[in-house]
């Protein structure tokens, strides 16, 4: 199960880096840093490159914790849901024994 879990954390994880380094994205980056007062520009790019650092770091194995996270849940549910069901048809009830 490990397998395919890490296909799609890499997956997502190579679209989410396309997806950011994309030109308008990154233009976008540098002008949300122009919106802010001058005194706080300064503080803002070193905070948006640690961040950068960070995402680079530890991105894909929060991805797949997420996901593992995802698949838990789901896991969950079913056998929730497979036990109420069982429940409601009577397969967990113990019979009563005959009349005499």
């Amino acid at each position: 199960m490990d397998g395919w879990i890490n296909r799609l954390s890499r997956g997502l994880w190579g679209a989410m880096l396309q997806w950011m380094r994309r030109p308008e994205v990154r233009a976008l980056q540098r002008r949300s840093i122009g919106w802010l007062p001058t005194r706080w520009q300064v503080r803002a790019r070193r905070d948006l490159r640690r961040q950068n650092r960070f995402a680079l770091r530890y991105g894909r194995r929060i991805v797949t914790a997420s996901i593992w996270i995802v698949v838990a849940s789901l896991g969950f549910q079913l056998a929730y849901a497979i036990v109420l069901e069982l429940s409601l048809r009577g397969a967990f009830t113990i019979p009563s024994p005959p009349a005499p």
